[in-house]
């Protein structure tokens, strides 16, 4: 994959994210989202919030996400977690190049 197509994907990944975070969390639809906006170390998204979002970008994106694995910065912005979205999805896509 090329730099552009990357790129590319991570603006469209940051768009799915910010409607999902709208749609599961309506008291984020008032707030200016950006893709710095800090959601857990603000505030706006709790521990129940977390799982909450967990499983709607399980859903949306077709992973699997290890939450003992995972570090709470991966969830605290916009383009954190869109990075981790595609992270995530290209270890799959690796895990089955190679099995």
């Amino acid at each position: 994959m090329c730099p552009i197509e990357v790129k590319s994907d991570l603006i469209n990944v940051v768009s799915m994210v910010y409607v999902i975070l709208k749609r599961e969390f309506p008291l984020l639809c008032d707030l200016e989202l950006s893709e710095q906006t800090s959601l857990i170390s603000a505030g706006w998204l709790d521990s129940f919030a977390v799982v909450t979002l967990v499983a709607a970008l399980e859903d949306a994106f077709s992973i699997q996400i290890d939450v003992e694995k995972m570090e709470m910065s991966q969830l605290d912005t916009p383009s954190a977690i869109a990075n981790f979205c595609l992270d995530t999805q290209l270890k799959r896509k690796i895990g089955e190049d190679f099995a």
